[in-house]
């Protein structure tokens, strides 16, 4: 099976687990579009369905008591019609993932290099007696110092920096085209966490790869990210070009979400606005727009229809799932611009 297109495209997608307390939709009646070499974030609260959703793209969750509905397409290849024999010569050349926690991804009581080595004998151009030198180029290209000292390391004989690279070695190893980082920098200090960025982004440019972050941080967002897919209760509500999405969002909750995130390019006299309340119970969701009984702009059709994606008027590549969008609000901050801008 070999990728036939240059895109990835997910049509009504919903994921469901069967639990005692009955079926919980974890992701719902989601569709989206990406092109190859781009990167998109899918932000959003714990519990939004965010990872729920990346593993469900490369088919990673446990079968048992799992429903997909709908369908994956990545670069042409029907991966929700694969048989799991099928996917596992997939993983790594098509589509690879980096873990939130490295040391509980790694296996402690292996060598990193053999764990690399490991992935690079799935590919078929590798074998034993270029398999070393690969491990040793591939951890030199993620920036381990001295990668072949580091190579007869254990896990816990590395820093968390060092075993996130040696996470991201082993995720290229085959050169995939789709690369998923759930969460990779949230146990990394601040300098490490740009630094694996930095990283992450030359790496996806270098091999022309299609990344997809998985994030709470819009800060990450902003520097790595072309593409956002906001979620909320197992639904994409907003999705867009990055900069359209920050600096003119139209959903409430993305618009909630900003303000109740520290940004280096806010004032220090505006307060971080925390959103009320909690996410919603899966298995007791509101009747209709989910996000409606945390919403400061809710009105009563939003209580009882379930708003469906709309196109932006302005930009088609933007849309939202709201009946009363932010439009209004910008459309004055906009006027008001005008006037004290023609004022001076």
């Amino acid at each position: 099976m070999e990728p036939t297109t240059d895109s990835i495209s997910v049509e009504n997608l919903s994921v469901s687990f069967k639990t005692d307390r009955g079926l919980l939709k974890a992701v719902d009646s989601v569709s989206f579009s990406l092109r190859k070499g781009s990167i998109l974030g899918i932000v959003g609260e714990s519990g939004s369905g965010k990872t729920v959703l990346s593993r469900t793209l490369i088919r990673l969750l446990p079968e048992t008591n799992l429903k997909i509905e709908g369908s994956i397409d990545l670069f042409g290849i029907k991966v929700t019609s694969l048989k799991q024999r099928q996917l596992r010569h997939l993983y790594g050349s098509l589509a690879s993932i980096i873990f939130q926690d490295p040391l509980t991804a790694l296996n402690p009581v292996m060598k990193i290099k053999k764990q690399i080595a490991e992935t690079l004998k799935v590919a078929s151009n590798h074998n034993g007696s270029n398999i070393k030198k690969s491990v040793i180029d591939l951890l030199d290209r993620v920036g381990i110092p001295d990668p072949k000292s580091k190579s007869e390391s254990y896990p816990h004989q590395l820093s968390g920096g060092q075993r996130q690279r040696v996470m991201i070695a082993s995720a290229i190893a085959n050169s995939p085209k789709l690369l998923i980082a759930d969460e990779p920098t949230t146990a990394l200090d601040v300098t490490i966490q740009l630094q694996i960025l930095k990283l992450l982004k030359e790496l996806q440019k270098q091999n022309d790869m299609t990344l997809i972050m998985v994030t709470h941080d819009l800060g990450v967002v902003e520097y790595i990210c072309d593409y956002v897919a906001v979620m909320y209760a197992g639904k994409i509500v907003e999705f867009g070009r990055t900069e359209d999405i920050l600096s003119r969002p139209l959903m409430p909750y993305t618009r909630a979400l900003i303000d109740s995130t520290p940004s280096i390019h806010r004032d220090k006299s505006e307060k971080l606005m925390p959103i009320e309340s909690m996410i919603p119970d899966p298995f007791n969701l509101p009747k209709g727009c989910r996000f409606a009984p945390r919403c400061r702009h809710s009105q009563t059709r939003c209580l009882i229809e379930s708003p469906r994606p709309t196109q932006d008027a302005i930009n088609t590549s933007h849309s939202y799932s709201c009946f009363y969008p932010l439009k209004n609000e910008w459309a004055v901050s906009k006027a008001n611009e005008t006037i004290a801008t023609s004022d001076e």
